[in-house]
């Protein structure tokens, strides 16, 4: 059993994260409010696990991990933030941190980084850390853009996407760049951007921009209570309000299919004793690299085995060597196309909409205007599925919270 302290100067936050542990498995023995009661509650509880954001008042994140590594260098401390900052990085990994998680928090996330860590040596050994933190690492070696050049990318991708990327993303943002010139045989930032604003094929390059600057982190099943509730409470409450017909659903930021084909799944067993109804997907993202790896529908074994019950896995699945296979009566399920959600029109008369870990790539505006677009494409009564830590509260009233089956959810009003 690990047993796990949770430091946030929010009580909502900490709320929040202490339920993502204890439904994965975890013993929450405290909580602090900053880095002066972190420190108290560490040499009276040592816990096995601390989670800490930086940003505090009194004494923030940094300064607690500092004393507590000084009290007990073999303490492990995870550090939690909305800014993925080089300093802040890189003076956590010189007072021992175990790992970094960008919050707004993701549950599966959390609870696999710290699965890891406690699977690992305390200190920050750079082979044993989870791929995130190694990836903020890579990304932390260099200077990157001055504040000018990233105002200009930033109003260039922004006003082409509707993608928003604040001051913590800078250096994520100009290594991919690089990365983009270095392909193109480009010498520096200034030739990609004037090929970007008014090169003859500056279209066909935003989208190979696309694919590299979003993340396409995803799993099947991933946060499966939403997948439950669209099983066991929206399904019969379709089926009973339509009584025949077709059930529409849309996957927005469907990455590489692992999402959209998780819920064509839950429909399948969900409606497995019932005939006369077609149930269609549609799924966009704006990676054409993801949409590829989607519409093949291929994942390696080793990943998939460790997510998918087994009896799932005979039903809907095809093993391989190596890797299995969605089967056909899944992938025809599902229609794959790529889309900019901030720009593009999206299907209508929907049943329901799973747009998680998606908005916060959009700021408010942005994302009151997509909740518009999809509030329209809804059906009366149709439901919106975010990620477990978005919320979409003061954005819009187009949309009532409701809890589904342990599971929270918005309905059109």
């Amino acid at each position: 059993m690990t047993n796990v302290l949770v430091v946030d100067d929010m009580m909502t936050q900490r709320k929040l994260l202490g339920d993502i542990l204890v439904s994965s498995g975890f013993t929450v023995i405290g909580g602090a409010k900053d880095g002066i009661e972190a420190v108290d509650l560490y040499q009276k509880l040592r816990p096995d696990l601390v989670l800490m954001d930086i940003h505090m008042p009194r004494k923030d994140g940094i300064s607690a991990l500092r004393e507590i590594k000084l009290l007990d260098p073999g303490a492990k401390v995870v550090m939690c933030s909305v800014e993925e900052a080089k300093d802040k990085i890189q003076e956590s990994i010189k007072w021992g941190a175990s790992d970094y998680i960008v919050k707004p928090y993701d549950s599966d996330a959390v609870a696999m980084t710290v699965k890891t860590v406690m699977g690992t040596h305390s200190a920050p050994n750079r082979d044993k850390l989870t791929p995130f933190f190694e990836h903020v690492l890579e990304e932390s070696s260099q200077e990157g853009f001055s504040r000018d050049e990233f105002i200009f990318f930033r109003k260039l991708i922004y006003d082409r996407s509707g993608l928003f990327f604040n001051e913590g993303k800078r250096l994520m943002l100009y290594n991919r760049i690089q990365k983009r010139c270095k392909t193109l045989g480009m010498k520096s930032v200034y030739e990609y951007y004037n090929y970007l604003a008014s090169g003859p094929n500056r279209d066909a390059e935003f989208v190979s921009l696309y694919n590299i600057i979003t993340t396409n982190l995803t799993y099947f099943f991933r946060e499966e209570q939403h997948l439950e509730a669209l099983r066991d409470m929206i399904l019969p409450e379709l089926r009973d309000g339509k009584g025949s017909g077709q059930i529409r659903i849309l996957s927005a930021g469907c990455s590489t299919g692992e999402e959209p084909y998780s819920i064509a799944i839950a429909l399948l067993e969900g409606m497995k004793y019932y005939r006369g109804w077609e149930m269609k997907i549609y799924a966009c993202d704006i990676s054409q690299d993801a949409l590829k790896v989607a519409q093949e529908g291929v994942y390696p074994l080793d990943e998939i085995g460790e997510r998918v019950r087994g009896d799932i896995l005979e039903s809907y699945f095809v093993r391989r060597s190596k890797d299995v296979a969605v089967k056909n009566e899944v992938k025809r399920m599902v229609a794959f196309y790529w889309s900019n959600l901030s720009k593009d029109a999206i299907p209508q008369n929907l049943d329901v909409i799973f747009c998680r870990n998606v908005m916060i790539y959009f700021d408010d505006d942005e994302k009151a205007r997509i909740l518009t677009k999809f509030r329209r494409a809804l059906n009366p009564g149709g439901y919106l599925i975010v990620g477990r830590s978005e919320t979409i509260y003061a954005l819009t009233e187009e949309f009532e919270l409701t809890k589904v089956n342990g599971a929270f959810v918005y309905k059109r009003r």
